[in-house]
Protein backbone atom coordinates (compact mmCIF):
# COMPACT_ATOMS: atom_id res chain seq x y z
CA UNK A 1 0.00 0.00 0.00
CA UNK A 2 1.00 3.75 -0.27
CA UNK A 3 1.90 5.18 2.44
CA UNK A 4 -1.23 7.99 1.79
CA UNK A 5 -3.60 4.59 1.47
CA UNK A 6 -1.58 3.25 4.65
CA UNK A 7 -2.46 6.13 6.86
CA UNK A 8 -6.13 5.91 5.68
CA UNK A 9 -6.09 2.51 7.66
CA UNK A 10 -4.07 3.50 10.38
CA UNK A 11 -6.52 6.46 10.92
CA UNK A 12 -9.74 3.95 10.84
CA UNK A 13 -7.73 1.86 13.23
CA UNK A 14 -7.27 4.79 15.70
CA UNK A 15 -10.69 5.17 15.32
CA UNK A 16 -11.52 1.53 16.32
CA UNK A 17 -9.52 1.77 19.41
CA UNK A 18 -10.78 4.71 20.65
CA UNK A 19 -14.40 2.68 20.24
CA UNK A 20 -15.52 5.36 17.59
CA UNK A 21 -17.49 2.80 15.65
CA UNK A 22 -19.97 4.37 13.71
CA UNK A 23 -17.00 6.77 11.87
CA UNK A 24 -14.88 3.63 11.17
CA UNK A 25 -17.56 2.02 10.11
CA UNK A 26 -17.78 4.60 7.40
CA UNK A 27 -14.76 5.34 6.85
CA UNK A 28 -13.50 1.59 5.89
CA UNK A 29 -16.76 0.88 3.95
CA UNK A 30 -15.51 4.23 1.76
CA UNK A 31 -12.15 3.00 1.89
CA UNK A 32 -13.04 -0.57 0.36
CA UNK A 33 -15.14 1.04 -2.14
CA UNK A 34 -12.27 3.08 -3.25
CA UNK A 35 -9.21 1.37 -2.92
CA UNK A 36 -10.64 -2.49 -3.02
CA UNK A 37 -11.21 -5.01 -0.97
CA UNK A 38 -7.74 -5.41 0.66
CA UNK A 39 -7.21 -8.36 3.42
CA UNK A 40 -6.44 -6.36 5.82
CA UNK A 41 -9.08 -3.50 5.87
CA UNK A 42 -11.59 -6.32 5.16
CA UNK A 43 -10.24 -7.71 8.37
CA UNK A 44 -10.64 -4.69 10.33
CA UNK A 45 -14.30 -3.45 8.74
CA UNK A 46 -15.04 -7.26 10.32
CA UNK A 47 -13.69 -6.02 13.97
CA UNK A 48 -15.82 -2.64 13.61
CA UNK A 49 -18.99 -4.84 12.51
CA UNK A 50 -18.46 -7.07 15.36
CA UNK A 51 -18.58 -3.98 17.46
CA UNK A 52 -21.88 -2.88 15.67
CA UNK A 53 -23.58 -6.43 15.96
CA UNK A 54 -23.80 -6.52 12.47
CA UNK A 55 -23.73 -10.10 12.06
CA UNK A 56 -24.90 -10.94 8.87
CA UNK A 57 -22.31 -8.81 7.38
CA UNK A 58 -19.75 -10.04 9.78
CA UNK A 59 -20.44 -13.40 8.60
CA UNK A 60 -19.55 -12.32 4.86
CA UNK A 61 -16.87 -10.80 5.64
CA UNK A 62 -15.15 -13.47 8.05
CA UNK A 63 -15.81 -15.90 5.24
CA UNK A 64 -14.56 -13.85 2.46
CA UNK A 65 -11.05 -14.39 4.69
CA UNK A 66 -11.30 -17.74 4.47
CA UNK A 67 -8.71 -17.79 1.58
CA UNK A 68 -6.68 -15.55 2.82
CA UNK A 69 -3.91 -17.30 4.47
CA UNK A 70 -2.62 -14.47 6.79
CA UNK A 71 -6.61 -14.20 7.70
CA UNK A 72 -7.57 -17.75 7.93
CA UNK A 73 -7.33 -18.62 11.63
CA UNK A 74 -9.21 -15.57 12.58
CA UNK A 75 -12.23 -16.09 10.10
CA UNK A 76 -12.65 -19.61 11.46
CA UNK A 77 -12.49 -18.08 14.78
CA UNK A 78 -14.56 -14.78 13.99
CA UNK A 79 -17.13 -17.19 12.65
CA UNK A 80 -16.99 -20.12 15.57
CA UNK A 81 -17.62 -16.95 17.50
CA UNK A 82 -20.28 -16.20 15.91
CA UNK A 83 -22.52 -19.19 15.89
CA UNK A 84 -22.09 -19.39 19.42
CA UNK A 85 -23.95 -15.75 20.03
CA UNK A 86 -26.36 -17.45 17.71
CA UNK A 87 -26.34 -20.50 19.71
CA UNK A 88 -25.84 -22.67 16.08
CA UNK A 89 -24.10 -25.63 17.62
CA UNK A 90 -23.35 -27.34 14.58
CA UNK A 91 -21.79 -25.01 12.51
CA UNK A 92 -19.98 -23.34 15.79
CA UNK A 93 -18.35 -27.13 16.17
CA UNK A 94 -17.81 -27.31 12.75
CA UNK A 95 -15.59 -23.79 12.92
CA UNK A 96 -13.91 -24.91 16.07
CA UNK A 97 -12.57 -28.45 14.66
CA UNK A 98 -11.44 -26.30 11.60
CA UNK A 99 -9.21 -24.04 14.24
CA UNK A 100 -7.64 -27.04 15.58
CA UNK A 101 -7.15 -28.55 12.10
CA UNK A 102 -5.25 -25.43 11.13
CA UNK A 103 -3.42 -24.37 14.03
CA UNK A 104 -1.95 -27.67 14.42
CA UNK A 105 -0.73 -27.61 11.47
CA UNK A 106 1.28 -24.32 11.27
CA UNK A 107 5.17 -24.80 11.66
CA UNK A 108 5.66 -23.76 15.07
CA UNK A 109 2.53 -25.01 16.32
CA UNK A 110 3.85 -28.65 15.12
CA UNK A 111 6.33 -27.91 17.77
CA UNK A 112 4.14 -27.76 20.55
CA UNK A 113 1.58 -31.16 20.01
CA UNK A 114 5.25 -32.70 22.46
CA UNK A 115 3.35 -30.36 24.88
CA UNK A 116 -0.14 -31.29 24.03
CA UNK A 117 0.72 -34.95 24.42
CA UNK A 118 2.04 -34.64 27.53
CA UNK A 119 -1.38 -33.12 29.21
CA UNK A 120 -3.45 -35.69 27.03
CA UNK A 121 -1.53 -38.43 28.43
CA UNK A 122 -1.56 -37.45 31.95
CA UNK A 123 -4.96 -38.44 34.06
CA UNK A 124 -7.25 -34.88 33.83
CA UNK A 125 -10.18 -36.03 34.79
CA UNK A 126 -11.34 -34.93 38.94
CA UNK A 127 -8.15 -34.04 39.73
CA UNK A 128 -7.67 -31.26 37.00
CA UNK A 129 -9.15 -27.59 38.03
CA UNK A 130 -9.76 -25.12 35.10
CA UNK A 131 -9.57 -21.50 35.66
CA UNK A 132 -12.57 -19.73 33.38
CA UNK A 133 -12.42 -16.55 32.05
CA UNK A 134 -16.05 -16.74 32.19
CA UNK A 135 -17.87 -15.52 35.62
CA UNK A 136 -21.72 -16.70 34.99
CA UNK A 137 -22.77 -13.95 37.42
CA UNK A 138 -21.36 -10.93 35.00
CA UNK A 139 -20.57 -10.55 31.81
CA UNK A 140 -21.70 -13.24 29.75
CA UNK A 141 -18.91 -12.67 27.43
CA UNK A 142 -19.59 -15.07 24.20
CA UNK A 143 -15.45 -14.87 23.62
CA UNK A 144 -14.88 -15.87 27.26
CA UNK A 145 -17.31 -19.00 27.35
CA UNK A 146 -15.68 -20.16 24.23
CA UNK A 147 -12.23 -20.12 25.41
CA UNK A 148 -13.29 -22.35 28.45
CA UNK A 149 -15.93 -24.70 26.15
CA UNK A 150 -13.13 -25.00 23.34
CA UNK A 151 -10.39 -26.42 26.40
CA UNK A 152 -13.06 -28.76 27.51
CA UNK A 153 -13.88 -29.84 24.19
CA UNK A 154 -10.15 -29.90 22.87
CA UNK A 155 -9.30 -32.58 25.63
CA UNK A 156 -12.57 -34.70 25.29
CA UNK A 157 -11.69 -35.36 21.78
CA UNK A 158 -9.06 -37.33 23.29
CA UNK A 159 -9.77 -37.86 27.31
CA UNK A 160 -13.87 -38.40 26.73
CA UNK A 161 -14.49 -38.84 30.73
CA UNK A 162 -12.34 -35.44 30.94
CA UNK A 163 -14.66 -33.53 33.72
CA UNK A 164 -12.69 -30.87 35.40
CA UNK A 165 -13.54 -29.02 38.56
CA UNK A 166 -14.09 -24.94 36.94
CA UNK A 167 -13.73 -22.50 39.20
CA UNK A 168 -13.71 -18.57 37.57
CA UNK A 169 -10.09 -17.36 37.75
CA UNK A 170 -10.42 -14.19 40.29
CA UNK A 171 -11.21 -17.31 42.89
CA UNK A 172 -8.63 -18.13 45.75
CA UNK A 173 -7.48 -21.63 45.65
CA UNK A 174 -6.33 -21.82 49.04
CA UNK A 175 -9.57 -24.11 49.97
CA UNK A 176 -8.35 -26.43 47.18
CA UNK A 177 -4.50 -27.06 48.91
CA UNK A 178 -5.51 -30.42 50.69
CA UNK A 179 -7.45 -31.79 47.90
CA UNK A 180 -7.35 -34.42 45.06
CA UNK A 181 -6.53 -31.12 42.38
CA UNK A 182 -3.07 -32.67 40.88
CA UNK A 183 -3.55 -30.02 37.30
CA UNK A 184 -4.58 -27.06 36.86
CA UNK A 185 -5.34 -25.22 33.43
CA UNK A 186 -5.59 -21.54 33.04
CA UNK A 187 -6.66 -21.40 29.85
CA UNK A 188 -6.58 -17.79 28.32
CA UNK A 189 -4.97 -16.20 30.72
CA UNK A 190 -2.65 -12.72 29.85
CA UNK A 191 -0.06 -11.82 31.65
CA UNK A 192 1.10 -8.79 33.47
CA UNK A 193 2.82 -7.34 36.29
CA UNK A 194 -0.41 -7.28 38.16
CA UNK A 195 -1.80 -10.48 37.08
CA UNK A 196 -0.74 -12.48 40.63
CA UNK A 197 -1.97 -11.72 43.30
CA UNK A 198 -4.18 -8.57 42.57
CA UNK A 199 -5.92 -9.67 39.66
CA UNK A 200 -6.23 -13.84 39.97
CA UNK A 201 -5.93 -15.03 43.54
CA UNK A 202 -4.93 -18.24 42.86
CA UNK A 203 -2.96 -19.94 45.91
CA UNK A 204 -1.37 -17.27 48.73
CA UNK A 205 1.97 -19.49 48.51
CA UNK A 206 1.87 -20.20 44.80
CA UNK A 207 5.46 -21.18 44.63
CA UNK A 208 3.97 -24.59 46.11
CA UNK A 209 1.66 -25.19 42.95
CA UNK A 210 3.27 -23.51 40.42
CA UNK A 211 5.02 -26.81 38.96
CA UNK A 212 1.40 -27.83 38.31
CA UNK A 213 -0.43 -24.45 36.75
CA UNK A 214 -0.42 -25.54 32.88
CA UNK A 215 -1.11 -22.27 30.93
CA UNK A 216 -2.64 -22.25 26.99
Amino acid sequence: MSINVYNELEHIKLLLSIKSFDEAYILVTSFIEKYGSLSEAVFVKAKISRRLRKFDELLELFKSLEKVSEYKLESYWGQSLIYTALKNDEDRKKYYENIVHFSTNIPLLKESKKLLKEIFDKNLTSSTLLLTTFPKHASNNVGDQLISSSTIELIKSKIPDFNPIIEFRVTNLDNYENSIVKNILAPGFFICNRTYPELYGLYSDIDKYFINLVKM
